[in-house]
């Protein structure tokens, strides 16, 4: 009988693991998402200020809050988009074409990270 309840606990933690991964990534997915659509938008006017404060803004959002990506996704699969991501102010004073195809990137990036830990059968065999 103790063995059917430690099997209930520990698939409680599995499916709680799954929840918490699912919820945080998803959180982050859709408030860096947010950021980066303003950027895009700034990037599109062309005004200086508000570009580098909605690029700061990015930044500063997944620094603070990419702590569900690190702990339940390889963070090898995300270096290219870290890496873009503190780079798009770059990319924003040489091109604006450039910076709003960069952009482009870190979100499809980022839904398809978070669209791969939905817990659907596909993701799970």
């Amino acid at each position: 009988m103790k063995r059917l309840w430690v099997c209930l606990a520990l698939l409680l933690c599995a499916v709680s693991v799954c929840v918490c991964a699912r919820v945080g990534l998803r959180r982050v997915t859709v408030g860096e998402t947010a950021l980066l659509e303003r950027a895009g938008q700034a990037v599109a006017v062309g005004e200086t200020d508000e570009i580098d404060a909605a690029l700061q803004a990015c930044e500063n959002y997944w620094k603070e809050e990419s702590l569900p990506f690190y702990l339940f996704i390889d963070h090898n699969f995300f270096n290219q988009f870290e890496y873009t991501l503190f780079h798009l102010r770059d990319y924003a004073n040489r091109d604006a074409g450039l910076a709003l195809e960069r952009i482009g990137y870190c979100t499809a990036v980022l839904e398809d990270l978070a669209d791969s830990q939905r817990p659907v059968l596909e993701n799970i065999f």
